[in-house]
């Protein structure tokens, strides 16, 4: 049960072919069903979705940039104070904003980071 945001000020759902990444990854998107478009997200929405994992892949970012924001995103006094579970930053640019086959790279990374549980990889980590 995982949260994918495509932008974190405000909070943006998955869109596009990211539901089906999140799927081809074997999770279950929390927000984000095939063939939706991206849009803000109310932090209670989020709250009432209750992901067990969040990951950060604001379009147009690579890995350092978006491990800023999911520093910001689990700082969050919204989400702080009911979320436990792990913020993982992706390099969204390389495998997730364009619809190449990188996004199959953008599914095994997702795979690996809440899955497998690992803490960072190619692409990818932890907050």
């Amino acid at each position: 049960r995982v949260l994918l945001l495509e932008w974190v000020e405000p909070p943006y759902s998955p869109g596009h072919w990211v539901p089906e990444q999140i799927h081809a990854a074997g999770l279950h998107s929390v927000i984000g069903s095939p063939g939706d478009r991206s849009r803000p997200l109310p932090w209670e929405e989020i709250r009432e979705a209750a992901p067990e994992g969040i990951g950060v892949i604001s379009c147009g970012f690579g890995l350092e940039e978006n491990l800023v924001w999911a520093r910001k995103l689990a700082d969050q006094p919204a989400l702080k104070s009911w979320f436990t579970g792990p913020v993982v930053a992706f390099d969204a640019n390389r495998s997730f904003s364009r619809p190449t086959l990188r996004i199959v790279d953008g599914a095994e990374q997702l795979h690996r980071a809440f899955e497998k549980g690992e803490q960072e990889g190619p692409g990818f980590r932890r907050v």
